[in-house]
């Protein structure tokens, strides 16, 4: 699929001008059931376009390309009607040169997992997910005013309602992060966001 993002870069000092940038990029995702209960997958983000003005120092992709690799994997021991327990875990490379939020020449992250899923009625399902991230950060880059960011607690809740007369389902999602290090930051910007 693709996104496209206006005013999604950080900006690190505005001076009260907005960063005006724009950036179309695609996801590809696949995934392959192994065995009963257990999947490996791989997710790929590719940046097409971005464009922006310099009214405002902040962060900025210098050419397209890929920007990560992801290999997941998910296994659920727990598969009943109403309720399903399991693990999830992946490893990341990232390809963006001079990363602020990762530093100088970063190894790949590591991250683990688990979720819960719980069917309320035939309709309505929610899930929780709760996990920690191993960067494997790099030095920080020269002059940054943000990051590296070494280790991360992310956290998600999602819903899903299926309306089954208009064959559509509804899904929302709550999603965040913090980190557990405290790294350089002379911004405005909270390293942990709710999203």
């Amino acid at each position: 699929f693709l996104d496209y993002g206006i005013n999604s870069m950080p900006t690190f000092n505005a001076d009260g001008q907005a960063p005006e940038d724009k950036r179309l990029s695609s996801n590809v995702h696949a995934s392959m059931g192994l065995m009963p209960g257990w999947s490996l997958g791989f997710s790929m983000t590719n940046l097409i376009q971005e464009s922006g003005n310099d009214n405002s120092i902040g962060g900025n992709l210098s050419d397209a390309g890929r920007e990560a690799f992801r290999l997941d994997s998910k296994f659920r021991f727990v598969n009943k009607e109403k309720a399903k327990i399991g693990m999830f875990t992946g490893l990341n490379f990232n390809s963006i040169d001079n990363n602020p939020y990762l530093g100088n020449n970063p190894g790949p992250s590591f991250h683990l997992g688990a979720f819960y899923e719980r069917y309320s009625s035939k309709a309505m399902r929610w899930a929780a997910n709760l996990g920690y991230r191993l960067r494997n950060a790099g030095d920080a880059n020269a002059g940054a005013v943000l990051g590296p960011i070494e280790n991360q607690i992310f956290y998600s809740f999602a819903l899903n309602y299926d309306h089954s007369s208009w064959d559509t389902q509804f899904i929302g999602e709550l999603y965040g992060s913090s980190p557990t290090n405290s790294p350089i930051n002379q911004t405005d910007r909270d390293l942990s966001n709710l999203e």
